[in-house]
């Protein structure tokens, strides 16, 4: 038996490290095409982190599909250049904690020398999840006087902020879910709700 117990401990330590792991990380997806609407397949998209520096790099698939996972918080420069096309840049394109953003890249034929700039904006739907989230941002949280219970601010109390969301802490519904099926996460861990 106590050859088990350092065994259960790696186990025990593995699990912890996983369930936190990656909560605080987005996603930016999409596709590339010409000005046909025709796919570009193995086009080189660079994601670079305005604030760090970072860059991360992939190429789109046979049917033009690109995806670009656990990119922490950031505001983030995205790069996409193919054989006979011009560069494409977005720049300011922002992710938040558990975003998952599409950015579909329509390529312009011409020189590779000449880049084709776009700023970025907001999708109005959120078309590839059905994930709704709301970031409550360092101000919101200092501001904005919530409920106390033992001299301690509640963290879920914050789920208020976003639209659609009825109840209280305990029995919260996020536009007409059932009760309790949330998740609050407090800088991207999982919120013990105490």
């Amino acid at each position: 038996m106590p050859r088990l117990q350092p065994v259960k401990l790696i186990v025990l330590f593995g699990a912890a490290l996983f369930a936190g792991w990656g909560q605080d990380r987005g996603t930016i997806l999409g596709r590339v095409t010409d000005p046909s609407s025709a796919v570009i397949a193995d086009a080189t998209i660079t994601v670079t982190n305005v604030d760090t520096g970072t860059k991360t790099t992939t190429n789109s698939n046979e049917a033009g599909n690109y995806v670009v996972r656990g990119l922490a918080v950031g505001r983030y420069e995205v790069a996409c250049e193919a054989k006979g096309f011009r560069k494409f840049i977005s720049k300011d394109t922002a992710v938040q904690v558990a975003q998952t953003l599409t950015l579909d890249i329509a390529l312009q034929v011409g020189a590779v020398e000449q880049t084709v700039e776009v700023s970025a904006a907001a999708p109005l739907v959120e078309s590839s999840t059905s994930d709704l989230g709301t970031v409550v941002d360092q101000k919101q949280v200092a501001d904005l006087p919530l409920s106390v219970s033992g001299n301690v601010r509640n963290p879920e109390s914050f789920v208020f902020l976003a639209p659609g969301v009825t109840g209280d802490t305990a029995n919260t519904e996020v536009n007409g879910s059932q009760d309790r099926a949330k998740e609050v996460l407090v800088d991207g861990v999982q919120s013990a709700g105490q």
